[in-house]
């Protein structure tokens, strides 16, 4: 199944070159999904966008785009987790395998520590914190040190009882104190103590407020607060707890820019250092966002609507929707002279489940019908598209079986 997904790739690519006149022989060029954003990062020029494991960025001044991929020195294609470091002027870029790229100005840096690290844990990294040059990875083990500047590992604190692995979620570092939140507890020490690869250095927090799995954990305002079950808890100075808010059930919040954003249904609010706020008015959900202040614009993750700027002032609302197929799942692909089909379904002993998406480029422009506006139709599953099978009198007309939801017809781009 890796083979094929893999020639299958390499065959998009070499069709790509073949049909566009932008490439010279021998080029490469790649294609991936941007519909789906679910991360952003700011610098002081550009927003950056994770959307399905592929990375762009949008340039503040005048909109303009830019991919980054293997293409432009990237070391892998599934990237999980970014965050930029503003002291450093550079994109911490984090793959769901632990390889760790940071893009400067003078280039991409590997950092492949955490990927060839032989270990049972899995190697997500969870959050990215920076404080004093050095980057806080919170991971599934526990908590990994890079040294920003000379971009290596520093140090790794294994944090459990008995220096036992800890999946820690996020870590923040309050009046000389670092904390590492897990899903039922916060770990606790002086960022100053040399000692704290030995978990004896570490203790954790009591009286945590309220019930169900923490979430997250920050300072903001010269105050901690922390999430859990979906309450929003700020400490006051004799270390008891009050919830922030308690009209908000809180999905996520960050601190960005000075300022504090709370992610909530139905609506987002951006808090400033005297917590005055301004609500977000926009439909859809959102998780996760930063805010940019020089140009009172808030940059959010749109999920299928792509990266969103949002202006805090008059509440224009602009999508940037970069051209690409639906997913980055090539599982068969055929083509008719100009036309190229690529599906991503199949099957293994059994139905993968995966939607039943045709995704069609030509004229160097992808077109996308989605297996949900299919079913919207036909109200019957949608599922596992295998083959296509065009009109060989007509290429505007084709047909794409499935993995046990019937034979769809298609007819000028449309179901």
């Amino acid at each position: 199944m890796k083979k094929k997904i893999f020639v299958a790739s390499l065959l998009l690519l070499t069709f790509t070159c073949s049909i566009s006149g932008q490439l010279a022989m021998g080029k490469w060029r790649t294609h991936f999904a941007y519909n789906s954003v679910s991360q952003v990062a700011i610098s002081e020029n550009k927003i950056f966008a994770i959307s399905d494991g592929a990375l762009f960025s949008v340039e503040k001044a005048d909109n303009g785009q830019e991919f980054y991929s293997k293409l432009s020195g990237l070391s892998g294609t599934n990237i999980l987790n970014i965050e930029f470091d503003k002291i450093n002027n550079q994109l911490f870029i984090i793959y769901s395998n632990g390889n760790i790229d940071v893009l400067g100005t003078n280039g991409i840096t590997n950092i492949p520590d955490l990927f060839n690290k032989q270990m049972t844990a899995t190697k997500d990294v969870n959050n990215i914190q920076f404080y004093n040059n050095k980057a806080y990875l919170a991971c599934n083990f526990g908590i990994l040190v890079l040294d920003s500047k000379k971009k290596e590992v520093a140090d790794t604190y294994i944090i459990g009882q008995n220096a036992t692995d800890i999946k820690v979620l996020n870590t923040c570092i309050h009046k000389g104190i670092i904390y590492a939140l897990s899903t039922n507890t916060i770990y606790k020490a002086s960022i100053s103590n040399p000692n704290l690869v030995n978990y004896e250095f570490w203790s954790t927090l009591n009286s945590l407020p309220g019930s169900g799995e923490l979430q997250k954990i920050l300072s903001f305002s010269n105050n901690l607060f922390v999430l859990r079950g979906g309450v929003i808890y700020k400490q006051e100075i004799d270390n008891t707890w009050t919830t922030f808010h308690s009209e908000l059930t809180a999905s996520n919040m960050i601190v960005s820019n000075e300022n504090l954003i709370i992610f909530s249904t139905p609506n987002t609010y951006i808090f400033d250092s005297n917590f005055n706020s301004t609500k977000v008015n926009y439909n859809n959900p959102i998780n996760n966002g930063q805010l940019d202040i020089a140009n009172g614009t808030f940059w959010f993750a749109g999920n299928q609507k792509g990266l969103i700027s949002y202006n805090t002032t008059n509440a224009e609302v602009k999508e940037y929707n970069p051209n690409g197929p639906a997913t980055n799942v090539p599982y068969a692909m055929t083509f008719s002279k100009q036309k190229l089909v690529v599906l991503q379904g199949g099957r293994w002993g059994a139905q993968y489940g995966r939607s039943g998406d045709v995704m069609i480029y030509e004229n160097n422009t992808w077109t996308n019908i989605y297996g949900s506006s299919i079913r919207a139709i036909t109200n019957k599953p949608v599922l596992d598209f295998m083959n296509v099978a065009f009109d060989p009198m007509d290429d505007k007309h084709f047909f794409v079986t499935s993995f046990g939801t019937g034979l769809f017809e298609f007819k000028d781009n449309a179901f």
